[in-house]
């Protein structure tokens, strides 16, 4: 089918791409149905019926681009920071340039051939300009030219970590679920044994009143904590609160018959710790010291707009559900202009809900500052999810951000031959854009403060992501503005003296990885995938510098696993392959091990002692790897089998649900935790 000039007109100003190529070769053509509700995701003010008139688009389009046409700069600008700029212009003009960052920065000038910009420190600026034509007005992207690197943060050219599923840390002293004060002593432990940082994954906010949400991969808000992980025994200000005893207690108590299970009772947890930290939130009200509570006031009153938000949106799910879509008419759309009357309203509700974030923040800042008295070079390694759920508070709070009427996901391919609708939200370039992307920012401060490394989930998002429409027309993709928020990376990295991981993992745009090197992003190279042209497994030591290096992650099977095959038994038990397919898979997975055991036998990777172990073996060959990162895994450590992943699935694994089976007090005795620290100390040597 042939589509309109209007059409592909409307299709290039939002940044929607007529065609793309899958995975088999095959060449995608974007439908004129798809366009129409991408573009109408990304900002596109006229209806559905509109969208279809020729005339009204092109008048439509016009009208947009001659807003700025009059004037002499891009409505856009990425600058260096630290150093002085010279804008060309051809008309003398006046112009005033104001901070989004510092309120009080200002600066005037006046231009005829250029406009002379002094030396500027990082951040958004937006430059308001008056000729004989008329006002006009540009942002500045004033960023450093990269993110921080290993050697800026920590001093190495080359360290190691370890990657922990804090859910399944299972410890003496918590209630049946990983929380903070685990994160702390895991870090604790790793950083005397050498680590430079330790790893989890995300700890976004799953929403109070989301009972069945486990995946930390489905967060309700990316930039506020999930306060299912708080300590109950380390919350500021009750430590000497005799009221506040029997109710920790007591919440232990509870606990017998199931928090020892080799699987995690989300709903049991959660029922018992949210009463616990209601009771325990009255007695900080009635019994802690005025400090605390100064301390905790200052931290309302700073608070940040999308934690404002997401106060407001957890007070109106207990009462409306957890989802807003559901809500009624006149809550289904934030009300700012009802914002104070609202939080008056749901006062103590909102008291409670700006505690749980304070206490959460308090408790992760512990974890970030132990991990540094340990020795940890780097500290904690946080993930950044992909999006936030569709019916959660982040696409709520910041509604005028985000892509109305789609969803993030993934094309059809050899894996999912319906492609993947992966439910979650995502921000719209144009709409971000319209907002000077205030709102991306606000996330990836929230995140970084407490992360020496940062590891944003597939990072080709940042150059495109895959809509699907809720109308059933095919999904397609929407350019983003990739620069742009490399900029802004570079901005909010710098600030808080974090590393930045892009998983690139994936077939990416031609240019890709290069663009984000450049831009001091790490890799992220996981070696079950690496191979070479000829499908033979790479060395450790032909992996590239400026990644981070590991063997498997949350979503493939541990060593292990993948030794005896485990993800192909579930694959098989599960219906989702044959017989023969998972007799041909076993035979291919048995080669590729035995491919890895003489990897490591050519090579002189192999541990000192010729065991034969496969564990030992990639752990070896990790140690000797190129990359500057090294991640390994706590399953691997204690030799578990079982994935916390399989990707495809929900119910049918139990994903998310694998408590560790040694305890955290006992991890720096268990042998496989000495093997594995044996193993990975000479990365810690020049």
């Amino acid at each position: 089918m042939t589509l309109s000039s209007s059409l592909l007109a409307l299709a290039e100003y939002y940044g929607i791409e007529q065609e793309y190529v899958d995975l088999s070769g095959a060449t995608c053509a974007t439908s004129g149905e798809s366009i129409e509700a991408l573009a109408l995701a990304n900002g596109c003010s006229l209806t559905c019926s509109e969208v279809n008139n020729a005339k009204l688009v092109d008048a439509y389009l016009k009208e947009l681009t001659d807003q700025h046409s009059g004037w002499q700069l891009p409505a856009e600008l990425l600058l260096p920071a630290d150093q002085a700029n010279r804008l060309a212009i051809e008309r003398s003009t006046s112009w005033h340039l104001v901070s989004l960052d510092d309120p009080a920065f200002g600066l005037d000038g006046r231009g005829v051939e250029y406009i002379n910009l002094p030396a500027l420190t990082s951040g958004v600026y937006h430059l308001r300009a008056t000729d004989n034509a008329g006002q006009y007005q540009s942002r500045l992207i004033v960023s450093p030219s990269r993110t921080p690197s290993l050697q800026d943060v920590a001093g190495v050219d080359r360290c190691w970590g370890l990657n922990a599923s804090l859910y399944g840390i299972n410890s003496k002293r918590n209630i049946g679920f990983g929380d903070f004060s685990d994160l702390a002593e895991l870090a604790s432990i790793m950083g005397q044994a050498g680590a430079a940082f330790l790893g989890t994954h995300p700890l976004h906010a799953l929403g109070w009143e989301s009972k069945d949400v486990i995946s930390p991969y489905s967060p309700s808000h990316r930039a506020l904590l999930n306060q299912h992980h708080i300590a109950l025994d380390a919350i500021p200000g009750l430590q000497d609160a005799s009221q506040a005893v029997p109710i920790i207690e007591q919440a232990f108590a509870n606990t017998a018959g199931w928090r020892d299970d080799s699987l995690i009772s989300y709903a049991k947890h959660r029922e018992l710790h949210q009463s616990a930290l209601r009771d325990l939130f009255a007695v900080f009200t009635a019994r802690a010291p005025d400090n605390h509570k100064q301390t905790f006031a200052r931290f309302k009153d700073t608070a940040s707009t999308s934690l404002q938000d997401f106060v407001l949106y957890e007070c109106l799910s207990e009462v409306h559900g957890e989802s807003w879509r559901s809500w009624p008419a006149e809550f289904s759309v934030k009300p700012t202009d009802s914002f104070n009357h609202l939080t008056n309203h749901f006062a103590e509700q909102a008291n409670f809900h700006y505690w749980c974030q304070w206490v959460a923040d308090h408790q992760l800042t512990t974890a970030s500052t132990v991990a540094a008295q340990s020795g940890m070079s780097v500290g904690l390694y946080l993930d950044l999810a992909v999006g936030a759920r569709r019916d959660g508070a982040e696409s709520w709070c910041e509604r005028e951000a985000v892509a109305q009427g789609v969803s993030v996901g993934a094309p059809p391919d050899h894996l999912s031959p319906a492609g993947q609708n992966w439910q979650l939200s995502a921000f719209a370039p144009k709409r971000l854009s319209a907002l000077s992307y205030q709102p991306f920012r606000q996330m990836l401060r929230a995140v970084m403060q407490h992360a020496g490394v940062l590891r944003i989930d597939h990072v080709l998002g940042l150059s495109r992501s895959f809509w699907i429409p809720d109308d059933g027309s095919p999904g397609a993709y929407i350019k983003q503005p990739l620069n742009s928020l490399l900029a802004l990376i570079k901005i909010e990295a710098q600030r808080a003296g974090t590393i930045v991981i892009g998983e690139d993992l994936g077939l990416g745009p031609k240019g890709f990885r290069k663009t984000i090197r450049d831009a001091g992003l790490y890799g992220y190279s996981v070696w079950q995938y690496e191979q070479d042209k000829k499908g033979n497994i790479k060395r450790s030591t032909e992996i590239e510098q400026q990644t981070l290096f590991c063997f498997g992650t949350h979503d493939t099977p541990t060593l292990s696993g993948y030794e005896k095959g485990k993800d192909i038994d579930w694959w098989s038990s599960l219906g989702i392959i044959d017989k023969p397919t998972t007799n041909q898979l076993q035979s291919d997975r048995r080669e590729k091990v035995a491919e890895f055991n003489v990897i490591s036998q050519t090579t002189g990777e192999q541990s000192g002692d010729d065991t034969g172990d496969f564990s030992d073996d990639i752990h070896s060959g990790l140690t000797h790897s190129t990359a500057a990162m090294v991640n390994i895994q706590l399953d691997d450590v204690l030799r578990m089998e079982e994935a916390q992943n399989l990707p495809g699935t929900v119910d049918e694994h139990p994903n998310w649900r694998r408590r560790y089976p040694v305890l955290l007090e006992e991890i720096s005795n268990h042998d496989g935790f000495r093997r594995v620290v044996d193993q990975l100390s000479p990365r810690n040597r020049d």
